[in-house]
């Protein structure tokens, strides 16, 4: 019987070291997504949700005067906008979810002066 519980004692050390080590199958992939415009003929920006749905990234994919952006939203109730500063080209914009929660959803958007002319459907993280 000894011997038994043991293995149990073992068995369940070794459950629970695996789930604290790895984190949930919802938060396990990675998103990337672009924004068309033109008929989807020219690719306007990308974006991605990565790190375990903490960090976000948009990248200007076009020198055109219009600002990119990406919307996002919180698993904490939090909601942000990250921005690609300098536009095109690279570095891109990005930061962690700045209420230390993992992304929920988000949306890619583009326009002048942060007018969101152009945005894609919001996405599930």
């Amino acid at each position: 019987m000894k011997r038994i519980g043991l293995m149990m004692g073992s068995i369940l050390a070794a459950t629970v070291a695996t789930a604290l080590i790895n984190p949930p199958a919802a938060y396990a992939h990675d998103r990337y997504e672009v924004l068309w415009t033109n008929s989807n003929t020219i690719i306007r920006a990308k974006g991605n949700v990565t790190t375990n749905h903490t960090k976000i990234t948009v990248c200007d994919m076009n020198d055109d005067g219009l600002g990119v952006r990406i919307h996002y939203w919180t698993d904490a109730n939090g909601y942000d906008i990250v921005g690609d500063a300098n536009g095109y080209p690279e570095p891109c914009g990005s930061e962690f979810a700045y209420d230390r929660g993992h992304v929920t959803s988000w949306k890619i958007c583009a326009g002048k002066n942060g007018a969101d002319t152009y945005c894609t459907p919001v996405y599930a993280a």
